[in-house]
């Protein structure tokens, strides 16, 4: 029997040719959109799965509230939790706590005379990294690779850059950053190149120097650290963290800043995808996102197998005679039932052989798309096939079962009579899905417009400074205790022979440029007053030379800008510096609690993250410009003079507009070189370099295009189904008018009236829902556009000139058709 229903499914889908090729392309471009994007989510799930402990180790984080309310969740904590964990909880078996320098410091040595500056990744952690993290040791003791000072640990890829096949471990790198007189780091351990899927990365290892001032902060004190404790046995984090409150709260007289704050435990394999909060160590995942293209994905599936119900439903009569002499030569109900479910199954198996295809052929392009490689996953891997049988089996059933309960109510008598008005009774159940089709399509487009949108938005708001024709060139010592020391005249040398270019309109330099992080940043230390109440905001705190302002145009809204520091004749230049001066922006000056930059002037405050405070006095203030990010909110921001050569991390060159940048390039590299031959020149232009904080957005567009766009395609085959079914259900009906006297043209408009109704029921139900979708997305920007009629009204009218054009063909094929054909027959 099996062997009957292969033949004749075989049969019939090689006789349909057409249909058959539409279904196998619809399925398989929904089967195999759908396994893309579970991948992606797969991967998002991912992170830090690797962890051999993983299931043992927590992260723990801090809440601090107002009135009761929470009002900051922080990625760090006290420093004296790890104390607390260690003293009273036996179910401990490690804790850590580290940092991370931030991205634009990098990490500086020197190996056989060569001056190197990783920036890929550098954390300082105390000696209990390795007893927390074992599985990202590759070589070397995880108990005392971080113990003796000046310990480090180093990549697989550094590893392999400095010493080739030479085991690493015990070598010497000679250290030249500002923390020491020389010295040396002795390398204790090699760690793996961290996979992708992690929640931080790093590439350099380095243990904390307890002779240093960042080890011997308060360890109650604003000075907090990333914290991860890993336990012997699996816990309940709810009750290790009422305990850890407690004994926090029993510390809060002694300690101010312990008041209103709690600690939470947080799993290491839910923090890419958790809320946002506060210092985490690199941007976290999306869940709404993944839940989006989730959805996505199995509207797509959905939509594929729809397709097949409504264009098999729409073939059905023209089967009519087909099932009713196999029904009265014997075939029963359950047989034809059967035979249809069979093809479906090969229709199904041709789909899922087209989409691994599809998918193979695809691959190269995943990547940049979505900015994750396209592992393949191995065949020997059970769940790789449970799981296609489990999508076979419920797409062949799901999809193929709705066309079979037609042949188990099919009356192969009153289908030899012509009479087939009770089979189209079914046509409400498959506009039904038609419309759901619609509606679906015309919110997908709607998204993509919002996205895209919020994303020129954002590229082209207002950013308050201008990046174009500004070229940053990264100072790879710019920590160095030898530059400070040695080195500051000859980047004046640098400075004074480029601004003698005719390309060269002004020069600048920063401890951050626009597009990066700025790593100085101070919660409760900048107070109008001394004793002033606790101010939870963060300030930010960018090192600038005198014309930083100037080259990057921003605002000067009052006052004046820093002076140009005479020449420093061979003094030191923090031994003439002023610090007492500063700039601030408006968001800052409203922080303070100035009502106007007029008012700020001249006005002093304290800066508190000294042994002493320093009390300066504002002598301009500076308009609210994006430094980090237009997707980002703008923070109270103090800019102190460098001085020369303090904190000279970036040097911003801006070219005059119609100059040649490629030779001007030229002429500054011949000039960097020619000072400074032991540097790399790391050059970048800055739009180029600023835009790159919009990758996650631009990813986001590309997924939600890609798969939208794949889903209206997906839907327009279903379109073809219900217009296929119309035809063919009317042509009498045609025929007659047209004998009568109907145009064509009344005709089209006639048999188009079904889909402009079905689309004007779709934009009814897809209007709020696309004002709510919309709203929520929006609302995690702090600058975002506004929604507007025609974030409705646009994607109708795409749709509708879609499905007109999608339609038309077959609809104006059909009027145009002789009435002679079809009106001679049954």
């Amino acid at each position: 029997m099996l062997t009957t229903h292969l033949k004749v499914a075989f049969r019939h889908l090689t006789r349909s040719k057409i249909f058959t090729l539409i279904n196998v392309i619809g399925l398989s471009i929904g089967i195999s959109a759908f396994l893309l994007i579970v991948h992606y989510i797969s991967f998002q799930l991912s992170y830090d799965q690797f962890h051999t402990n993983k299931d043992y180790i927590y992260r723990i984080g801090l809440k601090r509230y107002e009135n009761g309310e929470l009002v900051e969740t922080s990625a760090k904590t006290f420093p004296g939790i790890r104390m607390l964990l260690k003293e009273n909880f036996p179910e401990v078996r490690s804790v850590t706590g580290f940092y991370k320098i931030p991205a634009n410091t990098g990490f500086l040595f020197r190996y056989q005379g060569k001056i190197y500056n990783e920036t890929g990744g550098w954390l300082s952690s105390d000696s209990a990294f390795f007893a927390v993290f074992p599985s990202l040791l590759l070589h070397g003791n995880a108990a005392t690779a971080m113990k003796e000072p000046n310990s480090i640990a180093i990549s697989e890829t550094i590893a392999k850059k400095l010493f080739g096949d030479k085991d690493p471990v015990g070598q010497i790198l000679d250290r030249i950053d500002d923390h020491s007189e020389g010295g040396h780091y002795t390398i204790r351990g090699v760690i793996k190149d961290i996979p992708e899927n992690a929640h931080f990365h790093a590439t350099i290892i380095e243990q904390i120097n307890d002779t240093r001032p960042e080890a011997s902060v308060d360890l109650w004190g604003e000075g907090r650290l990333m914290t991860y404790v890993t336990f012997s046995d699996k816990i309940q984090p709810d009750v290790i963290e009422q305990k850890l409150n407690r004994l926090l709260h029993q510390l809060e007289k002694e300690n101010k800043l312990i008041k209103d704050t709690e600690v939470y435990l947080q799993p290491i394999t839910d923090i890419h995808l958790s809320s946002h909060c506060k210092d985490e160590l690199e941007a976290n995942g999306n869940k709404e996102l993944l839940y989006l293209l989730g959805c996505i994905g199995f509207i797509i599936l959905v939509i594929a197998w729809i397709n097949y119900i409504n264009l098999e439903t729409s073939r059905f009569i023209s089967r009519t005679k087909e099932f009713s002499v196999r029904r009265v030569i014997g075939s029963g109900k359950l047989n034809l039932a059967v035979q249809y479910l069979t093809e479906y199954c090969c229709l199904t198996l041709g789909a899922f052989t087209l989409s691994v295809l599809v998918i193979i052929a695809f691959a190269p392009y995943y990547t940049d798309l979505t900015g994750v490689q396209l592992e393949y996953i191995s065949a020997n891997q059970s769940f790789v096939w449970t799981g296609a049988a489990v999508l076979f089996l419920i797409g062949s059933v799901s999809a193929g079962i709705y066309p079979a309960i037609f042949l188990l109510k099919f009356d192969p008598v009153a289908a030899l009579k012509g009479n087939m008005s009770k089979y189209r009774s079914g046509s409400k159940v498959r506009q039904t899905l038609v419309v759901f089709q619609f509606t679906v399509s015309i919110i997908l487009v709607a998204f993509v417009m919002t996205v895209q949108q919020q994303l020129d938005f954002m590229k082209l708001i207002n950013k308050g400074i201008e990046l174009e024709t500004v070229v940053a060139i990264r100072n790879p010592t710019a920590y160095s205790n030898q530059e400070l020391t040695t080195k500051y005249g000859e980047f004046e040398t640098f400075q004074n022979k480029l601004l003698q270019y005719p390309a060269v309109q002004s020069l600048a330099s920063s401890s951050a440029i626009p597009g990066s992080e700025i790593g100085f940043n101070y919660v409760n230390l900048i107070k109008r007053n001394i004793g002033d109440p606790y101010d939870p905001a963060v300030y930010k705190t960018l090192f600038v030379s005198a014309d930083f302002i100037n080259t990057y145009n921003i605002d000067l809204i009052a006052g004046n800008s820093f002076e140009v520091p005479s020449k420093f004749n061979g003094t030191a230049p923090w031994e003439t510096a002023n610090w007492s001066s500063v700039i601030l922006n408006e968001r800052a000056i409203r922080q303070l609690g100035f009502t106007s930059a007029s008012e700020a002037l001249n006005q002093e405050i304290y800066f508190e993250a000294f042994d002493e405070p320093l009390k300066c006095r504002i002598i301009g203030v500076i308009s609210d410009y994006h430094h980090e990010a237009t997707k980002k909110e703008v923070y109270p921001t103090i800019l102190f003079h460098n001085y020369a050569t303090f904190q000279q991390v970036y040097f911003s060159v801006r070219l005059k507009e119609g100059s040649r940048h490629q030779q001007s390039l030229s002429q500054i590299e011949s000039t960097w070189r020619e000072l400074f031959p032991d540097r790399p020149f790391d050059y970048f232009f800055l739009d180029e370099y600023y835009d790159r904080q919009f990758r996650s957005e631009v990813y986001f567009q590309k997924i939600f295009t890609l798969f939208a766009g794949i889903a209206i395609i997906v839907a327009c085959l279903g379109i073809v189904g219900i217009t296929l079914f119309e035809m063919n259900s009317r042509l009498k009906e045609i025929s007659i008018r047209k004998v009568l006297g109907a145009s064509v043209l009344g005709v089209t408009i006639l048999l188009s009236k079904t889909n402009v109704r079905l689309i004007a029921i779709a934009s009814i139900l897809a209007t709020p829902l696309i004002y709510i979708l919309a709203k929520e997305w929006l609302s995690s920007y702090p600058e975002r556009i506004q929604l507007t009629a025609w974030l409705a009204l646009l994607p109708v009218t795409v749709i509708m000139i879609i499905v007109l054009i999608v339609s038309g063909f077959q609809t104006i094929k059909t009027a145009n058709a002789n009435p002679v054909d079809h009106l001679g027959g049954e």
